[in-house]
Order: structure tokens, then sequence, then C-alpha cells
């Protein structure tokens, strides 16, 4: 039996153990079924206009994201169809894309805006993701995106862009409430950590939260589960080739030792790296990977925020 009041689970567990002072307005007999909490998509790029179809056959032949990007595809091109498109375009355009999630079970989503690189189309973008809110029965939180990549009018010059950001763009969309935090690109073909620092300096004087990923933890989970999963594999004879993939498995063991914690990270990889390894000599094959998943559930049911991470959570 789940009880809730004001949007709030009051009570979870056995009927006979509920506390006797509920007394519901409204009862659901789920005949037996799993409830679960709503999901959360935590990153998506939902309002934008056009699409990239074409640029799945040059990943198919080889190219790479950066190499696409380079030759003017990948954020580029959506830029010049997002700039072209009115509101109620990007609203109907993104209503489907929301409606397949929200089929999946999504209750909450973030939403970034990033293709305009320029004030009116971001601000464009960040109205669209809020009238989608109101469009359906979804909770939506918006990230300030203007930071995605150099616009192409400013080929060059990100410095510049940078100061364009910080002095008209983010002050302007502080004043009219259209985010709740927000977000840089920080890559090679994208923006420096110093400009991305500037970006989040500007935010936090605005009050904006923003959104960077806890890198470091992520490159250390990476690179220990790389070298346990190579070093054990040697001790089992297994294929220590997979160790090396466990650098594609970076949330797992972050997710294991905490997020954000970085002496997590190094312990989630070091153990994720020789489990693997160890599956795979005893069982082999995809079922490796199934064990992997398994203890990974098995942790995160007994600690739910890792073995290092802060428990913010309760039963209720």
């Amino acid at each position: 039996m789940i009880a809730a009041t004001d949007g709030r689970i009051v009570y979870a567990g056995p009927a006979a153990d509920a506390p006797s002072a509920l007394d519901a307005k409204q009862r659901t007999n789920c005949d037996g079924r799993w409830i679960m909490p709503g999901l959360i998509d935590c990153h998506t790029h939902l309002v934008y206009g056009g699409n990239r179809a074409q640029e799945f056959e040059q990943r198919l032949a080889g190219a790479s994201y950066e190499e696409i990007a380079r030759a003017g595809g990948g954020i580029v091109s959506t830029v010049k169809a997002t700039r072209h498109a009115s509101a109620e375009q990007l609203v109907a355009a993104a209503l489907p894309r929301l409606d397949a999630l929200i089929a999946e079970g999504v209750t909450s989503i973030e939403i970034k805006s990033g293709y305009g690189l320029e004030l009116d189309t971001e601000r464009r973008q960040l109205q669209a993701a809020r009238r989608l809110g109101n469009e359906r029965a979804v909770s939506v939180r918006t990230s300030f995106l203007g930071a995605h990549t150099v616009p192409p009018e400013m080929k060059g010059n990100s410095t510049g862009y940078i100061d364009a950001i910080c002095e008209r763009m983010l002050p302007e969309i502080a004043a009219e409430g259209l985010a709740d935090a927000v977000d840089a690109f920080c890559e090679g073909i994208a923006f420096s950590p110093d400009e991305t620092a500037r970006v989040f300096a500007k935010a936090r004087a605005l009050g904006l939260p923003e959104r960077n990923l806890r890198v470091a933890s992520y490159a250390l989970a990476g690179i220990i589960g790389g070298v346990a999963g190579f070093s054990g594999g040697q001790l089992l004879l297994a294929f220590f080739a997979n160790g090396a993939l466990l650098n594609f498995y970076g949330f797992v063991p972050v997710a294991l030792g905490g997020l954000g914690n970085n002496r997590g990270a190094i312990i989630g990889g070091l153990a994720l790296g020789l489990f693997q390894q160890a599956a795979n000599f005893l069982v082999g094959g995809i079922f490796s990977s199934v064990a992997v998943f398994t203890l990974f559930i098995v942790v995160l049911l007994a600690a739910p925020q890792g073995l290092f991470g802060a428990a913010t959570a309760r039963r209720v």
C-alpha cells in the first residue's frame, strides 16, 4: 500500500501496518502491478529545429563527431534550422518527442537550449521548453546552454562569444526567469575550462546554479576500472581487453562509489574492473555484463547513495 498527501508519499508498506489515521479520498486498486517512481530524464535537447539524419550515414562510414562538427555539421547545422523556427514550430516539433518519453515513464525532464547561440533564439527555445510543461503533465526544468559552441558568425572568437554570454545573454535570461540552471560544453571543439568557468561564475553571481559534471570522478572511475580489468584479466586468463571497455562504463563505478566522490570512483572502478573479469572468466560472453549490472543493482539497493555518497534519502 502507498499513501500520498499533497503530492508526497506519507506511507509505503503493508496495508495491515498503515497508520489508522489514513483516510483516502481516492483509492486505486493496482491489481498486483508494480508501482514505480516516475523516471527523471536529467539531460535532454528536446527543443530544436530540423534534424541530422544524414549524419548517421557519416558516422556509419567512420566519421567522428568532431570531424562532422568541423565540417559544419553537428550543433551548427541544427543552429541554422532552429534560428528559422518560431516558438510554435519548436513546441509542435518537441511535443511528439516529449510524448514518447512520457510513454516510457518519464515524469520529470530537463531541457536545454543551446541551438540558438544568440539571445533571441536561446530565449525562444527556453520559452518553448516552459510551454511544454504546461502542455503535458510533466515537470520541466530548463537549462541555458548558450555556451554550446561558438556561433558561425563568431568562428575563431570564442572569447568574444563568452563575453556576449556573460555581459548580455545570461543577465537577460536570468531576469526573465527562463532558466533554472546554466550549462556549458567544455570540449576541444567548444570551450576551454577557463571559458566555462567564466560562464559558471557569472551564473552563480546571478543566482543560477551550474550543471557541471564531476568529470574527475568519471575519469578516475574509467581509468581505474580499465587498469583493474586488464590486471585481473592476466591473473584469470580472461579476455583482458574487456577491462579497457570499462572506460565506457564510467557511470556505473561512479554511482557505486557515490556521485562526485573521487575515493568512491577509485574503489568503485577497482571493484567493478575485477568483478567484470572474474565474471568473464567464470561465465563468459554476455552474462559477464549481466553479472556486472546485477552487482550494480544489488549495491544500490543496499546503499542508494553509493558506497561513499552522502545519505540524502530516507524511507517513509
